[in-house]
């Protein structure tokens, strides 16, 4: 990447808060000398951390006109600070500031950096401004900065380490500089390991270090430990040998501080897990229709916090590290795929509305059983169940013949695509409940009997969907989707409606013409849930898996995507809004959504959502 520095505000890999805001504090409170050098000041909120933590003066790097006007503005009354306009580095020498926006990232934010980015870092160059680039040994030579100083901290994305190669002059009893071990669906491959750091500075008798180490929303605080893993990020602060005796013991009681608070965190969490989970249990012994309800009324109130939370919290805070799991098919690797004990019981519905399902199909002879049984034996009585066969030559008809005492009907005849097979199986079909469901996935048990009692109680919601779970041509489980709830707007910039979860009114289907468009093979189902929503339709996304989606290698998903299925996806966008829209708008509009699912996904996996 060379040796330069990367200056900026790039969603700062660690923020001055917690742990880090523990550990400056220990540092600068412990030294004699309270002068810091902050490179990379970008946010005045880093000098002011600075200051918050002891520091009797700062001298403040940084290169964009905008950022140091806005330090200058932020400290124009404060003489402990001074603000220089110069970015630090290996080298004097004039350089280019570029602006760097990050492609695949749901912000569209510009880095400033003078680093040009990697290919596989998914970022690419939009301005570019010339600037003057200074090493530290530089300016303590012409008495810019001290000789000696307290700290230096280093906010400089993914080159840190570059500055510390042009400091070999400065004497500093501390340095802190951000580190990452693998974020590169966030903020492109890591520059630097801790390890090679922690080497480097160990040859300039920088022996002992404390790192700030976070996974996703957790953090602490550990000394003289190098390891990480991938996900974890934060920040390394290391020590000079002849100062560490004298801030060891601090250092080592801040760590313990910041390692009982995470303790701490995490029984609070087990605790409100075991709660919801004693909650639900005990509704669970119940085994009537309330069930279903009551289980809703729980999960219901839950989510409503969530909701208040996410409304509260105006940036993505420390859910930004948790990697967004929606339009992710493989999440891991494959595992037991189990379903939870009260998805089996449900009491029947003293007059069940009739349920019409469809079931295209052509050529699945290997998975098309197991999408039969999962509709058959949930063994729900008002079921009208068509298998809609686009003229196969496999084996497909000779297994399906075999359920056919438990079909309303079975056809066999070309058309034009999934559309067309869809239209055709509703023709016959008489319930006021209606689904289609593709001939590699399975409803989940207990889906049907959830889906009726829900709507039978909520006369007023015409669309229903619910979570995904993802399988392979194994029916291994690879991943799930935990969606937030619905958000009627989002539906104009993309689809995370997992289809085979999804159930209406046939009122609403009468509304809308009573068809599938016929024109389109793939986006067939957010075309539909478009025109469910310009009718008036009111959805509700309800807190249970209801069906599971199977990856393999010849399903229509995975082979249409890039060709016919990117065509469709545009021409959809593009209708809604009216003109051609930008993947960095897209991006922008998806923002809230994204972050209301990463607090859902994460708080599922830690057992606080139980669906």
């Amino acid at each position: 990447m060379g040796e330069q520095s990367m200056i900026g505000r790039d969603a700062t890999v660690y923020s001055d808060h917690g742990p880090e805001a523990s550990l400056l504090t220990t540092i600068i409170g412990s030294l004699e000398n309270k002068v810091a050098i902050q490179v990379g000041a970008a946010d005045p909120r880093r000098v002011q951390a600075l200051l918050d933590a002891g520091a009797e003066a700062v001298y403040a790097f940084e290169p964009f006109p905008e950022h140091a006007a806005a330090l200058r503005a932020a400290f124009a009354e404060t003489p402990a600070v001074r603000i220089f306009e110069i970015a630090i580095g290996a080298r004097d020498e004039p350089a280019s500031l570029l602006g760097v926006q990050r492609q695949a990232h749901t912000r569209d934010e510009t880095v400033w950096t003078l680093v040009p980015p990697l290919e596989e870092s998914g970022r690419r160059i939009v301005h570019e401004i010339p600037v003057a680039c200074r090493t530290l040994d530089a300016l303590v030579a012409d008495g810019t900065v001290p000789a000696e100083v307290g700290l230096v901290k280093v906010n400089a994305a993914w080159s840190d380490f570059a500055v510390l190669h042009g400091m070999s002059q400065l004497f500093s009893a501390a340095v802190v500089i951000e580190y990452a071990h693998d974020l590169a669906d966030q903020i492109g491959p890591a520059a630097y390991q801790i390890h090679e750091a922690a080497s480097f500075m160990a040859d300039r008798r920088y022996a002992n270090l404390v790192v700030v180490k976070r996974h996703e929303q957790f953090a602490t605080l550990q000394v003289n430990d190098v390891q990480t893993r991938p996900g974890d990020r934060g920040a390394v602060a290391f020590v000079h040998d002849s100062v560490f005796p004298g801030l060891s013991f601090s250092l080592f009681a801040t760590a313990s501080a910041a390692q009982t608070e995470l303790i701490d965190r995490a029984q609070g969490l087990a605790r409100d897990a075991e709660q919801q989970l004693r909650r639900i249990e005990e509704l669970g012994r119940l085994v009537d229709q309330g069930t279903v309800l009551a289980r809703l009324e729980v999960l219901e109130e839950q989510e409503l916090a969530i909701e208040a939370y996410c409304q509260a919290a105006h940036d993505e805070g420390p859910w930004q590290w948790v990697t967004q799991q929606l339009g992710v098919l493989y999440q891991y690797p494959p595992v037991p795929f189990y379903v939870p004990e009260h998805y089996l019981r449900a009491a029947p519905l003293p007059a069940p509305p009739t349920i019409s399902i469809v079931t295209p199909t052509f050529n699945g002879a290997p998975f098309i059983p197991f999408t039969l049984e999962s509709v058959l034996d949930q063994e729900y009585p008002a079921l009208e169940y068509f298998i809609q066969d686009g003229g196969s030559t496999d084996d497909t008809l000779a297994v399906v013949e075999r359920y056919g005492d438990r079909l309303a009907q079975v056809r066999s005849e070309p058309d034009s695509g999934m559309a067309q097979a869809i239209n055709r199986g509703f023709q016959s079909s008489t319930g006021e409940l209606m689904a289609y469901l593709n001939g590699d996935d399975i409803l989940l048990p207990g889906t049907l009997q959830y889906v009726a009692a829900y709507l039978t109680a909520h006369p007023e919601v015409d669309v229903v969907y619910g979570h995904r779970v993802v399988i392979d041509a194994d029916h291994a489980e690879v991943g799930r989707w935990v969606l937030p709830r619905h958000q009627d707007d989002v539906l104009s910039w993309t689809d995370y409606v997992p289809q085979e979860t999804l159930f209406w009114r046939r009122s609403i289907w009468d509304r809308v013409g009573g068809a599938l468009d016929e024109s389109f093979r793939f986006a067939v189902d957010w075309d539909l849930l478009l025109r469910f929503r310009d009718a008036g339709a009111r959805f509700v996304r309800l807190p249970r898996f209801l069906a599971a989606f199977r990856v393999h290698g010849s399903q229509k998903t995975a082979t249409e995507l890039t060709g016919l299925g990117a065509e469709e996806i545009l021409r959809i966008r593009e209708r809604e809004a009216g003109r051609p829209i930008s993947h960095a708008e897209i991006r922008q509009r998806l923002e809230p959504y994204i972050r209301r699912h990463k607090v859902y996904h994460k708080l599922y996996r830690l057992g606080v959502l139980t669906y």
